[in-house]
């Protein structure tokens, strides 16, 4: 029988059976019995392998995994891959499963030369499918930089992209660059270059790497070969409007045009600016120039640079009309006006040698060679001296102002008029264009919703609305020359009850409120009862907020009731009031309690009203209840209040208050505490084999017990004994062991209590100690001891070697015995022995003598 074969033997039968057939495996067989013999031929067909489930195409992207699967019709067929013909071997990137009849090729990550046909074949069978890689978009891994090249050398452009394989085209500005002398396009590896020979500077531009899915860009640079100035720019002064000429000489003829500048401003041929150049020598002309361009001039070319200093005089100007003399009456005005030549730029005029600016007063322009100036509405502070100043050129003139007179006309008439009613005050000036103010008591008015001032020729009027007590005073109407005043009385407005007093029924011991409202805030009222005046006292309470008064009648009674009045002035308002008997009803009542045994509760119950003169009755479970140990019956108030201090299960049921025939009943559920643990387990500690009682003790006897040994259940057994007698609870333990050491719980519904049991052998001793021994060479040694317990473990010494058991060394125990025995006993035997139980040791020495001489007789 081999690892393919299998024989047996059942009775008379005899079998052989050949696993996983081969056609090596064909062939005849014979069973040779000795006396007889029996043989059969075995062929071996070829199994029809065939593809279940064929390979799918599969296209993924670059970078991304892919899966092939197909299925087989046996099981335990060996099958083989192929890529484009070449077989495919496991590695770090390919792997090849098999489960069942499902053959399975992973790749882990595809690359773009990873396209092609893939192929798998089973003995006869084979399925091919696609593998199809779609690439990933090219991206820049380093962009174009701007780069600098010198002239007339040879000047670079590089970046990298992310394939090997992309395709790019390069462009200066939009025009796309061929390669041939003048460029020359490189791609090397992921590199893309451009090298541009011979540069000049028209190959400064923008170049662009275009790779289809991105691009990048970068400025090309080209630097001139080094120029130097041997001949700067000299400082120039001119008149207006002559030309002015800068000239600038090189080391060498300039290739790019140098950049000229006036100030910050570039400077381009044309119209007013001439450019030339001969050779080395550049000149700058500004065929017209003006005062404005006073300022430096800079030649610049490479990195060299000269500068210079240009200087336009303005043309002298000369005044040609002067300023006149000038008279004008009170707001009216008046106009200067000069001329000077040529045209000034700007003009400057000025009060007694104040400069003044243009504003409500002062209007100036100036058109061509005229300056003007506008003084507007004119008052006696603006005569003056006026002086306009252009450059050097200037001219002064005087100015009249001529004051006018003015008087009142119509003065203010005194006025009268009804608290917030109105009243109109007018005055007539002289003068239709003189403006007032007006004030009353000294406090400017202006139009609003309580002052109409109006205009109209030559009178002026105020109409006040609204008229308060306060506006009684003088009012007066001002100008700048001119006032005029009044007196305004106000007659204060007869007070009116707005709101009268209603008729009102009270409820005995309650609290009533009458309101009216009067005219004027300020009003003074008197209450009366039945035309008995009323003051304040605890029994009446007088309102006064703002146009509201009111009488508050405490703890009414049967006597309050009657005819109430208030007055004020001439003005009366009455209301009549009766009082009905005191409803009292409960406003609050009794809540269900729910508490654990030996709690406090309270009940509560409010009333509408005080009733102290109507005795309260309270009763729990039945009974009737008063202020004891247990029972605090109190009332505050309204608030009728029961505390039960420390609730039995007797006291559970309902809690019934009583008074003046009214009645609120609640619940009282006391509810039993949980037993707890009130004397908790102890730690234990005994030696083998003895019994052991854990126990508590209990809240309340008949409480379930759960024992636990390190957090497992105890149940009663052989080994276990649960015990519980009265509020005690035990756990008796038998034999205990070394086993039955661990933590022990005792649980109950609300609490637990843990103890540890700990096992502790007794100590052991010698009661026969080792002897030392003398032994002959060759001979055998044996050492005796006894123990007062059988030893647990028992270990033997040579010096510090520890002894095994072997052909030498014999180590036994029997009972409180024990021995070692040393067999051919050589010289090298001799040394201290030791027997070691734990808790003691015993020594002895051992000495090996050699054999004694022995004479044989001839």
């Amino acid at each position: 029988a081999g690892k393919t074969m299998a024989i047996a033997a059942q009775g008379a039968c005899r079998s052989l059976t050949i696993y996983r057939c081969e056609f090596a495996d064909q062939g005849v067989y014979v069973c040779d019995a000795h006396d007889a013999q029996s043989s059969a031929s075995v062929k071996v067909q070829g199994r029809n392998i065939q593809i279940v489930r064929p390979l799918e195409d599969v296209e993924v992207m670059e970078k991304d995994g892919a899966t092939f699967s197909c299925e087989v019709s046996h099981d335990e067929v060996p099958g083989q891959w192929f890529w484009e013909g070449s077989k495919l071997r496991p590695t770090d990137n390919v792997r090849i499963r098999q489960e069942g009849r499902t053959y399975t090729l992973i790749y882990r990550r595809v690359l773009a030369e990873d396209a092609g046909e893939i192929q798998f074949v089973a003995k006869n069978a084979e399925s091919r499918a696609q593998l199809r890689v779609k690439e990933l978009p090219v991206t820049l891994v380093r962009p174009l930089r701007d780069k600098i090249a010198m002239e007339k050398h040879r000047g670079v452009l590089e970046c990298q992209v992310s394939r090997a394989s992309a395709q790019v085209r390069w462009f200066k500005g939009s025009q796309e660059l061929q390669p041939g002398p003048k460029y020359e396009l490189v791609s090397d590896g992921l590199y893309r270059k451009l090298i541009i020979s011979d540069v000049h500077t028209e190959d400064e531009d923008t170049y662009t790497c275009d790779a289809g899915d991105v691009k990048t860009s970068a400025q090309f640079f080209v630097e001139e070969q080094s120029i130097t100035i041997v001949r700067g720019l000299q400082d120039v002064t001119v008149m207006e409007p002559a030309p002015a000429w800068f000239e600038c000489e090189t080391s060498i003829p300039s290739v790019r045009p140098p950049k000229w500048l006036l100030g910050k401003t570039v400077l381009q041929a044309g119209g007013n600016v001439g450019l030339e150049q001969e050779g080395t020598v550049h000149r700058l002309m500004l065929r017209r120039t003006c005062s404005t361009m006073t300022g430096p001039v800079h030649f610049t070319i490479g990195k060299s640079r000269s500068s210079a200093r240009l200087v336009v005089s303005d043309i002298p100007v000369v005044l040609t009309r002067p300023l006149e003399p000038k008279t004008g009456r009170e707001l009216q005005s008046v106009v200067l006006s000069c001329d000077f030549r040529p045209a000034p730029k700007a003009v400057q005029w000025y009060k007694d040698d104040t400069p003044l600016s243009p504003s409500e007063k002062f209007k100036m322009s100036l058109e061509g060679q005229m300056a003007e100036l506008r003084i507007l509405r004119l008052m006696p502070a603006d005569a003056g001296v006026y002086r306009c100043q252009a450059g050097s050129a200037h001219s002064s003139t005087e100015v009249t102002v001529e004051a006018r007179e003015v008087t009142v006309t119509g003065p203010l008439q005194d006025a009268e008029a009804t608290e917030e009613g109105w009243a109109s005050f007018s005055c007539e000036l002289s003068h239709e264009d003189e403006e007032v103010e007006w004030s009353l008591n000294g406090m400017p008015l202006y139009n609003d919703s309580f002052h109409e001032i109006s205009h109209k020729g030559r009178r002026h009027t105020l109409v006040l609305k609204s008229i308060q007590r306060a506006d009684a005073g003088i009012v007066r109407a001002s100008s700048l020359k001119v006032s005029t005043s009044a007196r305004l009385e106000v007659r204060v407005k007869p007070v009116v009850f707005l709101k009268a007093l209603d008729d009102l029924s009270a409820e005995e011991r309650g609290t009533l409120a009458l309101q009216c409202e009067v005219s004027n805030p300020e009003a003074h009222v008197v209450w009366r009862k039945d035309g008995v005046q009323l003051g304040p006292s605890d029994k009446y309470d007088f309102l006064h907020t703002a146009g509201t008064r009111g009488l508050v009648v405490r703890d009414v009674s049967p006597e309050d009731a009657g005819l109430y009045t208030c007055h004020v002035g001439s003005e009366e308002t009455q209301a009549r009031v009766s009082v009905h008997d005191l409803h009292v009803g409960i406003t609050k009542r009794l809540k269900t309690m729910e508490v654990l045994e030996g709690e406090s509760c309270s009940f509560e119950c409010v009333l509408s009203h005080e009733s102290a003169s109507d005795p309260a009755m309270w009763t729990v479970g039945g009974k009737t209840v008063s202020s004891s140990s247990r029972f605090q019956a109190t009332r505050q108030g309204r608030k009728y209040i029961l505390v039960v201090r420390e609730a039995a299960p007797s006291d559970a049921g309902e809690v019934v208050f009583s008074v003046r025939g009214l009645t609120s009943k609640a619940s009282l559920i006391v509810r039993e505490r949980p037993a707890a643990i009130i004397k908790p387990l102890e730690d234990q500690w005994v030696a083998p084999g003895e019994d052991v009682e854990l126990r508590c003790e209990l809240s309340r006897a008949g409480t379930p017990v759960h024992w636990l040994k390190n957090r497992k259940a105890i149940r009663k057994s052989q080994k276990y004994d649960v015990v519980c007698e009265g509020t005690m609870a035990m756990l008796v333990i038998r034999g205990a062991s070394l086993k039955d050491a661990g933590e022990y719980t005792c649980e109950v519904e609300a609490s637990k209590s843990t103890a540890s049991l700990h096992v502790e052998e007794k100590a052991n001793c010698f009661t026969e100690e080792l002897t030392n021994l003398q032994v002959e060479e060759k001979g055998t040694a044996v050492f005796t001891c006894k123990t007062e317990h059988p030893a647990a473990t028992v270990t033997w010494r040579k010096g510090l070697l520890e002894l095994r058991a072997s052909g030498k060394h014999q180590p036994s125990q029997e009972g409180l015995t024990l021995r070692l025995t040393i067999s051919a006993l050589e010289k090298a035997d001799s040394d201290t022995y030791t027997c070691d139980i734990g808790q003691a040791q015993s020594q002895a020495q051992l000495l090996v003598q050699g054999e004694a001489a022995k004479c044989a007789r001839a």
